[in-house]
C-alpha cells in the first residue's frame, strides 16, 4: 500500500498530463502519511528521533485497533463449501469442468504459502491436501515452469525475461484425484450405481413438478405422468 501512497502517480492513482510530476513538498507529504499508516499497521510508537511525534502515539494506538478491526473482518470469510453450496458430490454432478486463470508468479506463491502453512491449514497428516502437496514436492522455479530453453546460460537479461515470463497467465482445468467413493468387493461398482441413480431421478424430474427434489418425490402422480414416464423409458431402452 506504501508505494501507492509515495508515489501515486507511479500507479496510476492520479492522473498527470505529460510532463508534469509531483511537487517535493507533495512528495514529502505523501511519505509522512506512508509512515503513519506504516507505524499503524505495525503499532509502533515514535521515539528517539522522532520524539517529536510522540503526540499521535495515541492516534497510532487507535488506529491499529482499526487495522486489526478490519484484517479480522476481512478474514471472516465463509468456508469455500457454504460460500459456493458445492460439497464431496458436486463434481459428480457438474457437466464442465471449472477452469482457473493464474499467472506463473501467483501459482509459485499459492504453494509456496501451502507449504508453509499447511500445519495450521491441515493439522491431520492423513488430510488429502498434505498428500497433495507431497506429490507436488518442492516449490518449482519459474525457469522449472517455463522451460529450461527459454533463457540461454549466461543471458544478462535472464532475470528481466524471467520477470516477464512470471507474469504471463496459464489456463488450469480443475479436476480431483480423489474418487468419492473407494472401491471395494462389496460396491465394486457403486459409481455405476451412482450414476445411474442419478438418471432415474433426472427422468422423474422431467415428468414431475415440483420446486424442490424433495417436493418431487413426494407427490403423487397422475395417470398421464406416469404413461410419460413409462413412454421415456421404453425409447431409452430402444436406442
Amino acid at each position: 500500500m506504501n508505494p501507492a501512497v509515495v508515489a501515486p502517480d507511479g500507479f496510476d492513482v492520479v492522473e498527470l498530463s505529460a510532463g508534469v510530476a509531483l511537487q517535493p513538498d507533495q512528495r514529502r507529504t505523501l511519505g509522512s502519511i506512508a509512515r503513519i499508516l506504516q507505524h499503524s499497521a505495525a503499532h509502533k510508537h515514535f521515539q528517539g528521533d522522532s520524539a517529536h511525534l510522540r503526540a499521535l502515539n495515541d492516534y497510532i494506538t487507535l488506529t491499529h485497533a482499526k487495522f486489526s478491526k478490519f484484517l479480522r473482518a476481512a478474514c471472516d470469510v465463509p468456508e469455500p463449501e457454504e460460500r459456493f453450496s458445492i460439497d464431496e458430490y458436486s463434481e459428480m454432478v457438474i457437466l464442465n469442468k471449472p477452469v482457473i486463470y493464474i499467472s506463473i508468479s501467483e501459482l509459485i506463491n499459492t504453494q509456496q504459502l501451502l507449504l508453509e502453512h499447511q500445519d495450521s491449514l491441515c493439522p491431520d497428516p492423513a488430510d488429502p491436501l498434505r498428500e497433495l502437496l507431497r506429490d507436488l514436492g518442492k516449490v518449482p522455479s519459474i525457469q522449472a515452469l517455463v522451460g529450461e530453453g527459454v533463457v540461454s546460460p549466461g543471458d544478462s537479461n535472464a532475470e528481466q525475461i524471467l520477470s516477464q515470463y512470471s507474469k504471463m497467465e496459464v489456463s488450469l482445468t480443475l479436476t480431483s484425484k480423489f474418487d468419492v467413493f473407494r472401491s471395494s468387493d462389496d460396491h465394486a461398482d457403486v459409481r455405476g450405481i451412482l450414476l445411474s441413480t442419478k438418471q432415474l431421478i433426472i427422468d422423474v424430474i422431467r415428468t414431475q413438478p415440483g420446486d424442490t427434489l424433495s417436493e418431487v418425490l413426494r407427490a403423487s402422480i397422475s395417470h398421464d405422468q406416469e404413461a410419460q414416464h413409462c413412454w421415456m423409458m421404453q425409447r431409452r431402452a430402444q436406442r
